[in-house]
């Protein structure tokens, strides 16, 4: 169990105290602690540690205010230093200065106790800009987490991190380059309406979290709820690349001025057809920008709406 799965702004004191009733020990994803990071040096270099560790293996949650035995979630205890709004802005300055290259994404949020007090939550997502570099003043080090606590990264270490994250991009732009191929030889998954074609790729980073049930009903009707103002009407089926909804369906020879691909690893092919406007004559074409920009929007909002385990989250790349 942890809380990665669990939206960042809907972590309340119920999703933590259930970390102390079925005793969720610390992991590669969950840090507790118990106080606020200190305002010395060393306790700087402490919280820095903690932070760059989780993002160089993916990404997890730190919870000032949990308190552990050997490790295992023992209370919400929680904290109260008068201003939480302070303390955070504290963190968030220290994240922002000294780590480099900058961790895009951290959130901290003081969720409230029924005592008063709160436990500040910080959440750091995966990065595409791993390994990072906690420094401050003349240290400077390279950190990272493991089932038993955090280590300093060796040099192997920190060249194989810096090597995943470049294969991932190029294994990313190579897998898109494919799906063009493919659509431009007319095997998209269904026929596009001509004259002018979108398409939208997203592709999360892998995160060794749960794939993405497609074959769970419930997933099925959150995905079938990403559609275009524009839909109208659409036909879903299961395809060996993964869950489709479009207008239409393969083999029916139907044009169709949209679909949407859900691949089984969490990426996602949104495509749009017939974007081009002729005159009456046929004489010229145009492309109403509005028209692009509101479908490229609603792809990638509607992707990023779903909540159901394993959807897209980030870091993510989108290519249109």
């Amino acid at each position: 169990m942890s809380l990665m799965d669990i939206p960042f702004e809907q972590v309340d004191e119920a999703a933590l105290q259930r970390l102390v009733d079925n005793q969720v020990r610390e992991s590669l994803v969950i840090d507790y602690k118990l106080a606020l990071p200190g305002k010395s040096d060393g306790a700087k270099r402490e919280c820095l540690k903690d932070i760059t560790a989780v993002a160089n293996v993916g990404g997890g949650d730190l919870l000032f205010g949990v308190g552990d035995e050997d490790g295992v979630a023992a209370a919400v205890a929680g904290v109260s230093p008068g201003s939480m709004d302070i303390e955070s802005q504290r963190l968030a300055s220290l994240v922002r200065d000294a780590i480099d290259p900058r961790i895009h994404g951290v959130n901290i949020r003081a969720v409230p106790l029924a005592s008063g007090d709160h436990v500040l939550h910080v959440r750091v997502p995966r990065s595409l800009d791993a390994p990072h570099m906690a420094q401050l003043g003349k240290h400077r080090q390279f950190w990272m987490r493991n089932p038993s606590g955090n280590h300093s990264m060796s040099t192997a270490e920190v060249r194989n991190a810096v090597m995943r994250t470049e294969n991932w991009k190029e294994r990313a732009d190579q897998w898109r380059r494919r799906r063009l191929e493919l659509v431009e030889d007319d095997e998209a998954p269904v026929r596009l309406s001509p004259d002018g074609a979108l398409l939208v790729h997203i592709v999360p980073m892998p995160s060794g979290g749960p794939r993405l049930n497609l074959a769970d009903q419930a997933v099925q009707r959150e995905l079938r709820g990403v559609t275009p103002r524009f839909a109208g009407g659409w036909n879903y089926r299961m395809t060996y690349d993964g869950y489709l909804v479009a207008r239409g369906l393969p083999g029916s020879g139907e044009e169709n001025h949209w679909y949407c691909l859900w691949f089984h690893d969490g990426r996602v092919e949104y495509g749009f057809g017939g974007l081009v406007r002729r005159g009456a004559d046929d004489s010229y074409g145009q492309i109403a920008g509005p028209t692009v920009e509101h479908s490229i929007e609603e792809a990638v909002g509607g992707v990023l709406g779903v909540q159901a385990p394993g959807a897209v989250k980030a870091p993510f790349i989108v290519f249109v």
